[in-house]
């Protein structure tokens, strides 16, 4: 799986990895499907790294570097009696059993400095058996345990050695240099030791518990050795789950007192700098004292090797003393003779080292350093390095800021400095071109998109070094590009270029594979790339695409592009002139003639130079590989179908991908082939959208947006349960030439991507389509599949009735909104008829183009609560499929609820609006939504202030896995959704207008934080005495909400004691995790006197944007007639009982008047639409 990430107010794309997060963190929103930058996390990077996420128990840290840092020395005595303080152990079989081995004499040393002799030099138990344990560890140095992701599984790993340790009977001593992987999480270990290899039978020696990262811990452990023998040692790792790893660097077992030994280090030299003019060179050396005694002399030995060959040494005695961990800068005494051309490596090794009272130096693998430095010869251009075959010293080399790098096949620039290289002749009034194939700055965990500023310098004659080309802010999208300079010479002479980067501005992201320096001579046209072309293609399917074709001459020139295949031509297009180093996009179009289905086709790719001979026809040509099929259009590379290699928005989270193609015949779409990495038969969707290349905009949040345009088609199918590349039919559609975006939309970690970048993948929401190719994840293996159909003439569908749906407060003015569609070629008009429980609702004559959609708005009485079956009916004459005309849907006229108390039990499970009771949210923070890791439910796909939760039909369930997130009563509770940007929630549950009781007016409520781990959840009580807009209210009460347990709060309102308020509770943690609360509950106003009927009847939400309910407590409502203000009557209802729900959708926004029959007397009230 790939995750991906962009934390401002956008959404963003995951590929999915090995990091299993407990929330669905920070790299994981969803704002209505859209993306803006995408993040990856691969199974592999099992080591961690700062992911910005929050989890229930576990965040991922980056794993700490020992290099560097010094350790202090401890001492631990052996205490048979020390408890273990261990988690009760089951003993087990650890197939070891008691036999003779060949014991190893003391002193004991091992450093883990060899991966292959620690396999066989130690025996691993993984006594938990899960997926982690002892390994050697290249990064770190040592062997190390790292944590098991499935945060459960508490670590419980044995290194022990394979032979016994002879020990002579009295004092002795273990010495142990281990470390924690981060300073966040603590970590446990524990030496053993015993007579045999079973672990079970040993005894603690020490245990070092909830220790953390920093430095290194050097700690030694007193032996009291009763009985001389063959002992056997372990080292046990008993960390609890959700930790992050443990190292060991070092063991040593020796007899009698430890007595610390000599460990002279040697740190850094310098070097003359590389150059093609060095004759003798001093050198300076820094030696450090890594161990805690005096080291009063030493001696370094020195080697001087030209190409490989010795050519000068000597000895150096030092005798100043070192104190602990201090150093000392030596300069070598003998200048060293560079004057003949050639690579230069100068060996040093500290030796004869004297220390105060200590034992003779026994870690000898950190005194040596060596060098080099570059005297350059002089060639002539042209002049080329390949790094990807391997370094080039003689030709380019660095003073020790660059490295090679044989995974990238590159020279890295690691510390800063420059990349020399060697002398060229070049003359006066030439122009050369220096040519690189580089990578540049990086997308560092899909939301900090880091650039590199570098520069190309110029020396003549071995003088200083100039600029002569600067590059600022160069980001390469992960991919390698070239990058060319031109450089026009003044004078005749010897010159050399270096690439330059400064040391505060690197960041180890600039990496340059290849150099080639040549001189401008004549015409030369190149082809120097090819983009858009499909990797499959239909027989006789038109193909378009871009060639990008470069001027590599010293003059201006025009020509012509052929495209071929197998001998024939396909194409011909003129390319217009292109200046000097510059290049020019070409279009093309062709038809592939003459290949057969199943065959692969060569498309040879050709320019050539109008009136001109071109002086390098190595570059005229490029070719690309095209699969020939029956029918499937594709432009991805998928070779593996795992869900290591899928994307997604969040495990259970819903998205839309999509590819653009552009044709230009009529062509008859029959299916669509989409790649799963993994498969869980779930509902999918598949579709076709118009879109206009031509719509670009650079949107603030998003990038790169398009406008979405038409839909053509859109089908719901299984998914199934296979994984691999999948067809699926859908009703054939003809579609006109032109550009199309084809859509799969799924949810959670499934769809392939083939990770070749940048690729071409985009999301599409709403009304937008987002450019995704700059976050590298490749292409998806979605791939539409033409051939013949019948595509029908005349076809109408129902698709679907939008509205209303499920279960909700219905008005007897109930809008019912039905989307149809016209499948037909043409433009035709049809009768759209809707029914409610049998009765008629209505017709409307639609009129729609080819293929075009619509929604249709009817209304009915279902203000009285029930089922209600709705059905609407599309009728045409000739309608060719009307099988898909017709749509029936059962919902149901929920009872309104008392306003008074807001359990959330009438809410649907999940809902996010549409509350009942009729309380209101407002999203102030514009945060997206998150989800658990582990735990599916429906995330909202946008920003959200507060849902009505059920931990019950989550899957797994929250409920059943920890007894506090629990409802106080009934199955739901509200929860708020944490920010991801640091800034506070600002999440709003507003009441409808309510009346107070003259007295005692009080509102009690559970509240509860869902975890602790990034601070507890704060909030406000407010009340408005005004409307219900944010500005309006004013704070009553705060709090912080307890973990693990409900609580519940009383909040004082005598305050407004016999008015008419809003109350609300306003969340306002700062990037915490879920708030959760229950049962709001506000005390109402008595039936007595002194609370009349104007403060028992009710109209509510105030201000309303769609259903108004009018509540009169038992009195009979026999009318209620709508007004204006300036009287004019607008509608008129027929009552229900002693309540009357009312649409307003149709009103204007305004102020309106609500005159109220009923048998005990009449009332108007004023209520606002918005």
């Amino acid at each position: 799986m790939k995750k991906l990430f962009t934390f401002l107010a956008c959404a963003t794309l995951a590929i999915s990895g090995g990091y299993a997060f407990q929330k669905v963190t920070k790299g994981e929103p969803i704002r209505n499907l859209s993306v803006a930058t995408m993040q990856m996390q691969r199974l592999s990077n099992a080591a961690g790294g700062e992911v910005q996420g929050k989890e229930i128990a576990r965040r991922n840290v980056s794993k700490l570097r020992m290099n560097g840092h010094k350790v202090e020395l401890g001492r631990k005595v052996m205490n048979y009696n020390q408890s273990r303080n261990l988690f009760d152990r089951v003993l087990r079989s650890n197939g070891l059993v008691s036999q003779a081995a060949a014991a190893v004499e003391v002193p004991f040393l091992y450093d883990f400095s060899n991966a292959e002799n620690f396999a066989d030099d130690w025996t691993i138990i993984n006594a938990n058996n899960d997926d982690e344990t002892w390994e050697y560890d290249s990064s770190n140095g040592g062997v190390s345990v790292k944590y098991n992701d499935d945060y459960v599984t508490p670590s419980d790993d044995y290194l022990v050695t394979k032979e016994p340790i002879s020990i002579p009977a009295g004092d002795g001593y273990v010495r142990v240099i281990f470390s924690a992987f981060s300073s966040s999480y603590p970590e446990n270990f524990e030496v053993l030791w015993g007579t045999t290899s079973n672990v079970d039978e040993m005894e603690p020696l020490a245990q070092y518990e909830s220790f953390t990262g920093g430095s290194a811990y050097n700690e030694v452990i007193d032996l009291s050795v009763e009985t001389a023998g063959d002992y056997y040692f372990a080292f046990h790792v008993y960390s609890e789950a959700n930790q992050f790893g443990v190292n060991l660097s070092l063991v040593e077992i020796g007899s009698g007192e430890y007595v610390e030994a000599a460990d002279i280090s040697a740190l850094a030299m310098s070097m003359p700098v590389p150059g093609i003019s060095l004759t003798t060179g001093t050198v300076d050396v820094t030696f450090g004292n890594a161990c805690g005694l005096d080291i009063t002399s030493f001696a370094f030995e020195w080697t001087l090797l030209r190409d490989g060959a010795e050519v000068a040494s000597g000895k150096q005695s030092v005798t100043e003393t070192l104190a602990p961990q201090g150093d000392v800068t030596v300069q070598l005494a003998d200048e060293l003779d560079l004057s003949e051309v050639g690579v230069y490596e100068l060996q040093i090794t500290a030796t004869d080292v004297v220390t105060n009272g200590g034992r003779e130096e026994s870690n000898l693998a950190n005194n040596t350093i060596s060098g080099k430095t570059v005297h350059f010869g002089v060639s002539d251009v042209p002049v080329t390095a390949d790094f990807s075959a391997g370094e080039s010293p003689s030709q380019w080399y660095s003073d020790g800021g660059w490295t090679y790098i044989a995974d990238e096949g590159a020279m890295v620039c690691y510390y800063g400095g420059s990349l020399y290289s060697q002398g060229l002749n070049l003359k006066a009034g030439s122009t050369y071109r220096i040519s690189y194939t580089h990578k540049a700055g990086m997308n560092y965990m899909g939301w900090i998109q880091l650039a590199d500023n570098y520069s190309l310098m110029c020396s003549k004659d071995g003088g200083a070094f100039s600029d002569i080309h600067m590059v600022e802010n160069e980001y390469t999208e992960e991919n390698y590009v070239v990058g060319e300079v031109l450089y026009e010479c003044t004078e005749d002479g010897v010159y050399q270029f270096a690439f330059y980067q400064n040391e505060m501005e690197c960041q180890s992201t600039l990496m340059i594979r290849d150099i080639e320096v040549t001189e401008l001579l004549g015409s030369d046209m190149s082809v120097d790339g090819i983009y858009g072309m499909p990797t499959m293609a239909p027989v006789s399917q038109s193909i378009s695409g871009n060639v990008l074709v470069g001027n590599k001459g010293a003059t201006p020139v025009s020509g012509n592009l052929v495209v071929e295949f197998d001998g024939s031509q396909l194409a011909s297009v003129s390319v217009p002139e292109i200046g000097v180093g510059e290049t020019a996009t070409v279009p093309v179009e062709f038809t592939i003639t003459g290949a057969t289905a199943g065959t692969t086709a060569q498309l040879e790719f050709t320019v050539s130079i109008a009136g001109a001979t071109d002086t390098n026809e190595d570059n005229n040509t490029q070719t690309v590989s095209l699969e020939v099929t029956d029918g499937i259009l594709a432009f991805d590379h998928t070779e593996n179908y795992t869900e290591n290699n899928t994307v997604g928005m969040g495990e259970g989270m819903p998205m839309i991908a999509a590819i653009p193609i552009h044709l230009t015949t009529e062509s008859i779409i029959t299916g669509i082939s989409v790649g799963w990495g993994s498969a869980d038969n779930q509902d999918i969707t598949l579709a076709a959208y118009k879109y206009d290349p031509e719509s670009l905009t650079e949107d603030d949040t998003y990038g790169n947006v398009y406008e979405l345009g038409q839909n053509i088609f859109t089908e719901v199918v299984a998914q199934g349960s296979e994984v691999g590349q999948i067809e699926y039919s859908i009703t054939p559609k003809l579609l006109e030439p032109g550009d199309y975006m084809i859509a799969v939309g799924v949810s959670g970690y499934c769809l392939v991507v083939d990770g070749v970048t940048p690729g071409i993948l985009y999301l599409i929401d709403s009304d937008m389509i987002i450019d995704q190719s700059s976050a590298n994840l490749g292409t998806p293996a979605i791939r539409p599949i033409f051939g013949e159909g019948e595509v029908a003439e005349i076809d109408y569908t129902v698709n679907a009735i939008v509205s209303p749906v499920g279960e909700s407060i219905l008005a007897s003015n109930q809008p019912i909104v039905v989307r149809v569609t016209n499948n037909s070629q043409s433009e035709q008009t049809a009768t759209l008829s809707v029914t409610v429980n049998g009765e008629s609702a209505g017709s409307q004559s639609v009129t729609l183009g080819r293929y075009e959609s619509n929604e249709y708005t009817f209304t009915a009485d279902m203000a009285e609560p029930g089922s209600y079956t709705i059905v609407a009916t599309v009728e045409i004459e000739g309608d060719e499929n009307p099988e898909d005309n017709r749509v029936e849907a059962t919902v149901v006229s929920a009872e309104p609820r008392d306003p008074y108390l807001m359990d959330f039990e009438g809410c649907a499970d999940f809902s996010i609006d549409n509350f009942n009771p009729q309380w209101t949210t407002y999203d102030g923070d514009g945060a997206p939504a998150y989800g658990v890791s582990g735990f599916t439910f429906p995330v909202p796909t946008g920003g959200v202030a507060f849902m009505a939760f059920n931990p019950y039909m989550t899957t797994p369930s929250l409920a059943a896995s920890a007894p506090s997130l629990v409802p106080t009563s009934g199955e739901r509770y509200g929860i708020t959704f944490y920010t991801n940007t640091g800034e506070r929630n600002n999440d709003w549950l507003i009441s409808p207008k309510l009346a107070l009781p003259a007295e005692g007016a009080a509102l009690t409520m559970q509240v509860q934080s869902f975890d602790d781990q990034y601070g507890l959840e704060e909030y406000e009580v407010c009340v408005s005495i005004t409307g219900n807009d944010p500005a309006d209210f004013e704070v009553v009460q705060s709090g912080e909400a307890p973990y693990d347990k409900w609580e519940k709060v009383t909040v004082d309102l005598s305050k407004y004691n016999g008015q008419e308020v809003h109350v609300a509770l306003h969340v306002i943690s700062s990037d915490v995790f879920y708030f959760m609360v229950d049962d709001i509950e506000i005390t109402k106003p008595g039936s007595g006197i002194d609370d009349a009927v104007s403060a028992t009847w009710s109209l509510y939400p105030n201000p309303v944007s769609e259903i108004l309910v009018i509540n009169t407590v038992g009195q009979e409502i026999e009318s209620v007639e709508i007004y204006s203000t300036t009287g004019a009557l607008i509608d008129t209802l027929r009552g229900t009982g002693s309540e009357c729900r009312y649409n307003v959708t149709t009103l204007a926004p305004g102020v309106y008047v609500a005159k109220v029959v009923t048998e005990a007397g009449t009332r108007s009230m004023r209520f606002a639409v918005k």
